[in-house]
């Protein structure tokens, strides 16, 4: 496999990850955006056996290890590589970071534990917290796709084929 293939697979999963964040934003979120209790009981009650973060648990490591293995493949290279794929990495390894102590325990409240009775005015607050975090992430993700995909057209460049 060459190295270069770490980059598509690098702008794949980047591809997979703001897409599926976006279907979130988009679809699921819409569901229970408004912030009521009622609301978050009938989303909790639909998600019984699985829910959109069983996507985001195969998703992210793999988006970390590509970012982590692409910049590594490519640390002896191009400058503007080298740039982009920091930029990648940092990006993938913030969100993840964000993810893991801004998110999870918002979605233990909101979502996970059922035995908690949501509090009308709490659970409104965590809402908007979540929601505003999540504009945060689909513009993350964004870049990172973009700057991946950066990285991916500089490998095809003429001054860096030889290192593809």
């Amino acid at each position: 496999m060459t190295k270069r293939n770490f980059l598509w697979l690098n702008t794949i999963i980047s591809t997979v990850y703001l897409t599926g964040h976006l279907f979130d934003f988009f679809v699921v979120m819409s569901n229970w955006r408004a912030g009521s209790v009622e609301l978050l009981t009938n989303y909790r009650a639909f998600f019984i056996n699985a829910d959109p973060g069983h996507f985001f648990r195969i998703v992210v490591p793999v988006s970390v290890l590509l970012s982590v293995i692409s910049f590594f493949a490519y640390l002896k290279s191009n400058k503007q590589i080298k740039i982009m794929l920091s930029v990648h990495l940092v990006l993938t390894l913030g969100v993840f970071l964000f993810t893991m102590f801004y998110f999870l325990p918002i979605n233990n409240y909101l979502f996970w534990n059922k035995e908690i009775s949501l509090e009308p005015a709490l659970t409104m607050e965590l809402v908007n917290k979540w929601v505003f975090g999540e504009h945060l992430r689909v513009v993350f993700g964004f870049v990172a796709l973009i700057v991946s995909t950066r990285a991916l057209h500089l490998s095809y460049n003429k001054l860096t084929h030889s290192n593809g």
